[in-house]
């Protein structure tokens, strides 16, 4: 008997989707403005008026709390439904720190597992368990 196939999964921006959040909390912390569409808009408009250490708080932000505005990616959910039912294995890894590098000390970890139960279902079953995500936090791991 062979062993399932097990594909490993990118969390940050491959399943997730940030384009809301971003934008919700740039509104929110900075007063950006509607003309703003994407993360390396937003990204630049920060850096550039406030520098790169306003940019770093801002993504503890946004990893952290700003994951309630974060949406998975079209059809992510339905391929890893498909694929799950078809015996393959999901894992889903991430280059995630446990907390920020600046600002409040979020449990980052924690925000993407919760992140993970709410929003990786497949007519109300989720597709995959938050205990089959796994977190790196050096590029050593």
């Amino acid at each position: 008997m062979s062993k399932p196939l097990t594909i490993g999964v990118d969390f940050d921006n491959t399943l997730v989707c940030y384009d809301k959040s971003v934008l919700a909390l740039a509104k929110r912390n900075f007063s950006v403005s509607e003309r703003f569409k994407s993360k390396s808009e937003v990204k630049s408009y920060i850096t550039d008026f406030y520098g790169n250490f306003a940019w770093t708080k801002f993504q503890g932000e946004l990893y952290g709390p700003g994951m309630e505005y974060a949406e998975p990616y079209e059809n992510a959910v339905d391929t890893i439904s498909e694929l799950s039912s078809l015996g393959v294995k999901i894992l889903i890894l991430s280059h995630r720190s446990k907390h920020p590098y600046a600002g409040k000390k979020y449990d980052l970890h924690k925000f993407a597992k919760n992140w993970i139960t709410k929003n990786l279902k497949f007519e109300t079953q989720n597709t995959v368990k938050e205990t089959s995500a796994f977190f790196f936090e050096d590029k050593a791991e």
